[in-house]
């Protein structure tokens, strides 16, 4: 047998591995809200806040690892990583945000005060997803699904709609009912838009993810039009605390995380945050970093 049909061969039954049905996708999962330490620490602190532009250095540098590993044999590889994470407040900006985008209030640093005369601190950056001005920040878990879509289904609609699902089968857990609404991306309850959605492929590799609001600071969506919604149009941003009032952010995460790998039917390999933390159980920004670039 000539060494091309050999090669040919091989190609094909690497392709098989990645898309045979009923095998599970390995999957990274670094968890910076509710991942459980040892006993003797307790609990990591779900309240750590990571700069934006160091989620987005993470992002990056472990998306162009991933791609990087296409070239490599197929075998017990990883098919992706995901990040589970608050962010510093923060509006980001995508690539169809305008002038009348927001925000439209100054940072607390340049005295900007908004509708209540309390001053809101925050930065602003312009992202290379797609969509407008978004915010970011506590009481708000964002996902970001770092997937090479090699593994999984190569169409971008079917991956939008596979992060509603698993938004909306979260929700479900806590007797709230969530919905898609034609024509726009995102989860809703009622009127008011509870998940937003930005995404960027990278060679099929995925960046960005959906950001859920489960109790922040409403304040901050009233300083930007988010992702382009006006009061005008009927629809509201609203948080999952307005739903069900006794909801938590570990809650939320656990069954997020849960309902993540039910609908990309993936084995997480959850990374230990434990050896990112000082003795008191508290997580250390610096040594997070140094971990994930282990990883890469």
């Amino acid at each position: 047998m000539s060494r091309s049909i050999i090669s040919f061969l091989l190609f094909v039954a690497a392709n098989l591995i990645l898309t045979c049905p009923g095998l599970k996708h390995r999957v990274k999962l670094l968890n910076l809200i509710s991942n459980v330490q040892p006993s003797n620490y307790g609990y990591i602190n779900e309240r750590l806040l990571v700069p934006y532009k160091t989620g987005w250095e993470w992002q990056n540098a472990l998306t162009e690892n991933l791609i990087s590993a296409q070239q490599l044999d197929t075998s017990n590889k990883f098919s992706g990583v995901v990040l589970l994470l608050q962010h510093r407040s923060v509006y980001t900006l995508g690539s169809g945000s305008t002038s009348t985008s927001g925000p439209f209030q100054l940072s607390a640093t340049n005295d900007g005060l908004i509708h209540d005369n309390t001053a809101l601190e925050f930065d602003t950056i312009n992202v290379d997803r797609a969509g407008q001005a978004t915010y970011h920040g506590p009481g708000q878990i964002v996902l970001y699904p770092l997937l090479d879509l090699s593994y999984f289904d190569r169409d971008i609609n079917i991956y939008l709609r596979k992060l509603e699902q698993v938004v909306i089968n979260c929700l479900a857990k806590f007797d709230v009912t969530a919905e898609r609404v034609e024509g726009l991306t995102g989860v809703w309850v009622g009127n008011y838009k509870v998940a937003a959605m930005g995404i960027k492929i990278r060679r099929w590799v995925t960046l960005h993810g959906v950001s859920l609001n489960v109790n922040p600071d409403m304040r901050y969506f009233q300083n930007i039009v988010p992702c382009g919604i006006t009061a005008d149009t009927g629809r509201l941003v609203g948080s999952i605390s307005q739903f069900n009032p006794t909801v938590t952010m570990k809650e939320v995460a656990n069954e997020l995380i849960r309902s993540f790998a039910d609908e990309f039917e993936v084995e997480w390999d959850s990374v230990d945050m434990a050896l990112c933390a000082d003795s008191k159980g508290n997580l250390d920004l610096d040594a997070v970093d140094r971990h994930i670039r282990r990883l890469i």
